[in-house]
Order: C-alpha cells, then structure tokens, then sequence
C-alpha cells in the first residue's frame, strides 16, 4: 500500500509517519513495525528516532551509497515516478502539477492487482473490501465543471478543464483550471473522455534504396500537386520544405 504526503519541508517527515500509522491502524487494525531508509538527514533526526522509539518502531538504515539494501523502496519510488511522469505527458500538463498527479499515480496503484498480494490489489488487502471503481475516468481528459451559481441567463453554464484526479476523501472529481491554475474538486462534471493527445499515424515504405517515414498530415500541405501523384521519397522532400518555413 503506497501512501504519498506532500511535505514543504523534511523536518514533517515525522508527522508524516505518525499520520500514516493511525491510517494503516484504523483501516486494518495494523501498526508499523520496522522502517528501512537511507540515512538522510529526515531520517536520522532526533525527533524522528525518538518518535519510533515511543512508537515500538525498529529503525534499519541501508549502507551509504547502497540503494540495494533497500531495493523494494526503490523499485516502488521508481514505478510511482514513471506512472507520474506518464500521466504528466499524455495529459498535457504544466510541471507544476507534479504533485497533484503523484497523488492520484499512488491512488492507481493502490487499486491495481499486484503480485506481491496475490493478484488482489493493495487497498483490499489492507481495508478487507474491493474498492469502488465505478467513478474512475481517464486522467487528463476534457472535463466540463458545472458552475452551481450564475448570475445572468447568458453566463456560461461550466468552465472546461482537465481532469487530475479524484476526491480521497469524498466522491467527487478534481479538475485543473489551465486558465488559473487552479485545482476545482466538484462532483457536477461532465466529461469527453477521447484521447487526450493524438499521435499522427506513421507508416513505412522503400523508395529508391532508402526507408522514409512520411507522416499522414502531408496531405494537408499547401501544395498544387496531389500527394497520389508524388512518389513517398518527394512527399518527405516536400515535408521537410513546409517544416523550413514555419
């Protein structure tokens, strides 16, 4: 069960533990028994050992410059980043949004089968019941938020955004503004879930003893000539005369 607290400083790390095992307590009546981190500066404080040692907490801390005693946390951080850094680029969105996707990114795999629990997913594992997928919508798609007040016939009715994540706490959608920046959690939000970005469609051939990729778009140039009557070596060649100019 991954767990992911935003911290504007390393000095929260402690309130951060505490937070996570009350959370792990009141869901399945566990407690931590055993952390094994690196010997950052977070972890080796004074406030922090002796939170674990009036928790019954063991502390292992791996070698210096030797990740791979602690090979499972790396291997988890590295998955959390990708699927971050995934949902980042197919959405479009700002890197200041790094965080709120992160959340959501540890909100997916937390509800994903995993191996290590037997192919059930982690939130079952830990909360003993299936969680609710029903509300799920693609991360990044068009999102319309319905504005619950407006003040005259012709105001619009929603501002259109994207969709970054969902409510941990409550069952409602949480929405990027890109004209503010802002993040909206509503539950009146209707979406259009179609690819968020499309990727023009590629294909290959051999012309003249070379292979050319010539993209699906060159009929979209502004040329006299038809692209059925150019061979694929000068559709490339006109391609690349259209991308000079620009």
């Amino acid at each position: 069960m991954q767990e992911v607290y935003l911290l504007r400083k390393k000095s929260d790390t402690t309130e951060a533990v505490h937070t996570y095992n009350m959370c792990v307590a009141a869901a399945g009546g566990y407690q931590i028994e055993t952390i094994r981190c690196d010997k950052g500066g977070e972890n080796t404080g004074s406030e922090f050992r002796n939170y674990c040692k009036n928790s019954a907490i063991t502390l292992e801390y791996a070698a210096t410059n030797t990740p791979q005693q602690i090979g499972v946390l790396e291997r988890d951080r590295q998955t959390l980043a990708g699927v971050t850094r995934c949902l980042l680029k197919d959405g479009d969105f700002p890197p200041s949004m790094w965080g709120e996707l992160m959340l959501i990114a540890a909100y997916l795999l937390n509800r994903s089968p995993h191996l290590a629990v037997g192919g059930a997913t982690p939130y079952s594992k830990l909360r003993n019941r299936s969680p609710y997928l029903s509300g799920f919508r693609v991360i990044g798609a068009r999102a319309f938020v319905h504005h619950e007040r407006y003040r005259k016939k012709l105001d619009d009715r929603a501002f259109e955004g994207k969709l970054c994540g969902f409510g941990l706490d409550s069952q409602t959608y949480r929405v990027f503004n890109p004209f503010n920046g802002a993040v909206v959690e509503s539950r009146n939000v209707t979406f259009i879930e179609s690819p968020p970005r499309s990727v023009p469609f590629e294909h290959s051939t051999e012309a003249n003893g070379c292979k050319s990729d010539v993209l699906s778009f060159t009929s979209l140039l502004d040329s006299p000539h038809s692209t059925s009557d150019l061979d694929f070596a000068a559709q490339n060649e006109l391609l690349r005369q259209e991308v000079r100019k620009m």
